[in-house]
């Protein structure tokens, strides 16, 4: 293959790794039978996606059916169910959070407790802090700029590269 044809695979490989999505591998849909896991996911749920009401209707459910209760007040999580239906997610979270023993989220002014030592494990659940807008114009002028820096490196590093090397070959000699 001569040299053009070399960094034009180069190129076309490069890009094609840059352009082209890697798929997300998982482990199928595993899902757990412990009342204990169901009731956190369904804290989560809350906490981030408050509007996906059957997801959450779907994990305090499973949670009540589950074979392995251990560590939840199932009559809480049935209290917490009929929070659900009745729409109020705030005292739906407070009873979920009740049922499996952990810290009831009052309002965003309190405090996460932080876990210090032997103490780091945590059933808290957070309020998601707000994102930050999208792309603005200063990140496309960096983003140009970075890949204008990135191009500029590739054309030095193959023009500025040694044409001639010795080849090591067989040792002449007599």
């Amino acid at each position: 293959m001569t040299s053009r044809a070399v960094r034009l695979a180069a190129v076309v490989a490069a890009l094609t790794l840059a352009l082209v999505p890697g798929t997300a591998w998982a482990h199928g849909p595993e899902e757990t039978e412990r009342a204990y896991d169901l009731v956190r996911q369904a804290i989560a749920l809350i906490v981030n996606t408050p509007d996906d009401m059957d997801a959450i209707a779907d994990k305090v459910n499973d949670a009540m059916e589950a074979e392995d209760s251990s560590g939840v007040q199932i009559t809480l999580v049935k209290q917490a169910e009929q929070a659900m239906e009745a729409g109020d997610l705030h005292q739906t979270r407070a009873l979920l959070e009740k049922s499996i023993g952990a810290r009831v989220h009052t309002d965003a002014s309190e405090p996460v407790p932080i876990g210090v030592g032997a103490d780091t494990g945590t059933v808290a659940a957070v309020d998601p802090m707000p994102g930050r807008s999208g792309i603005d114009g200063s990140d496309w002028i960096m983003l140009a700029f970075s890949v204008l820096v990135g191009v500029g490196g590739i054309a030095l590093s193959l023009e500025l590269r040694p044409r001639h090397l010795p080849h090591p070959g067989p040792a002449s000699g007599g």
